[in-house]
């Protein structure tokens, strides 16, 4: 699922309330300017909302109001995983991964805590070149301010709850 799909996909399982549902990648927002090189899911995107100067602002507004869109349906979690998708690279400079916190954390703003859950996705994620330690690392260093009940959920209780592991 990407930005532009997000409005349409809510009012879809709107009429499915009983069924959990999971959004993958945090919404697969792409920003900086790049484009996953497989796939016309990303073009889709990418023409919707135009290239320039404003094309970030762009991408985040329609992916903030989509997010809002699926928080809306109290049935739908969501898996903070794939930032590479998202940023490339966010895990070798400080500004990009200020972007990459800024996404997670803000995911978790729309949706809760209790909607959210840390995610991997390897081996793909290797493919950009994230490491799991570094990734796992960030996660925690990202949300060192959160209370620990907070933190377990974020790091397992939730996917254990989601998908039905207890």
């Amino acid at each position: 699922m990407n930005p532009h799909q997000l409005k349409d996909a809510a009012a879809f399982v709107h009429d499915f309330p009983n069924i959990p549902v999971i959004l993958n990648h945090v919404g697969c927002i792409l920003l900086g300017g790049y484009r996953f090189p497989y796939g016309v899911f990303i073009f889709l995107t990418c023409s919707y909302i135009g290239k320039g100067e404003n094309e970030d602002k762009q991408m985040w507004t329609l992916w903030e109001e989509g997010m809002k869109a699926m928080a809306a349906e109290k049935h739908v979690s969501v898996k903070l995983s794939q930032l590479s998708f998202c940023k490339k690279g966010w895990e070798k400079n400080v500004e990009d991964e200020k972007l990459a916190k800024k996404i997670a954390r803000r995911v978790i703003e729309i949706f809760g805590v209790d909607r959210c859950m840390f995610a991997t996705n390897f081996p793909v994620d290797r493919f950009f070149g994230v490491e799991m330690d570094v990734l796992y690392k960030s996660f925690d260093d990202w949300t060192n301010d959160f209370s620990h009940s907070d933190r377990q959920a974020l790091f397992g209780g939730n996917a254990k709850r989601v998908y039905r592991l207890e």
